[in-house]
């Protein structure tokens, strides 16, 4: 790997801030479907359920 300029490293929490708001900001009021199939479901114990959408390209890594 290369070296980084000073600066420009970020913290995870600062990667998901940064991705929440975009997503926030380009989606809000602006309500859309996303087709595509459900893989590798799973529900927890505590009752979260887990799965991927996935399409011929691309998957979502998904929480509810």
């Amino acid at each position: 790997m290369s070296e980084q300029p000073a600066g420009t490293k970020r913290t995870i929490a600062q990667v998901n801030a940064m991705v929440r708001s975009i997503v926030e900001v380009e989606t809000l009021e602006h309500f859309f479907w996303i087709g595509g199939r459900v893989e590798r479901y799973h529900k927890s114990d505590l009752g979260h359920i887990y799965f991927e959408l996935v399409d011929a390209r691309t998957r979502i890594k998904c929480m509810l």
